[in-house]
């Protein structure tokens, strides 16, 4: 909850369009929709209970299967999110052509996130 608070309260042009999985389920934490271009980004949090930094999530390590679960997940909450028609397909559309970006965030201990943005095309 923590996390999509900050997402919420410091990045006002994202829509979170899926939230609150297990801790220990596979995919992505949270799915955000910029509500401005429909750049989709997913976000997977790492709490560290010691001082440590953090690398890049392996859920999102490209060509994985952990990543087409959770493209495939993503896909799922933004076809069935409250966006306008016109957002939805221009989400699913950056979704299909891999315009997504990764925010592996650290929480407690961690002492730094780690963002990945898709290659410009």
């Amino acid at each position: 909850i923590a996390q999509v608070n900050r997402i919420a309260a410091t990045m006002p042009n994202e829509v979170i369009v899926l939230w609150g999985n297990r801790v220990t389920q596979n995919g992505s934490d949270v799915v955000t929709v910029n509500r401005l271009t429909g750049e989709v980004t997913l976000w997977d949090n790492k709490f560290r209970s010691a001082n440590r930094s953090i690398g890049s999530s392996a859920t999102f390590q490209p060509g994985s299967r952990s990543f087409l679960n959770a493209r495939a997940q993503a896909e799922r909450a933004i076809l069935n999110s409250h966006l306008s028609a016109h957002l939805r397909a221009q989400a699913l559309r950056n979704l299909l052509e891999g315009n997504v970006r990764t925010i592996t965030s650290g929480s407690g201990h961690a002492l730094n996130s780690v963002f990945v943005q898709p290659p410009a095309k």
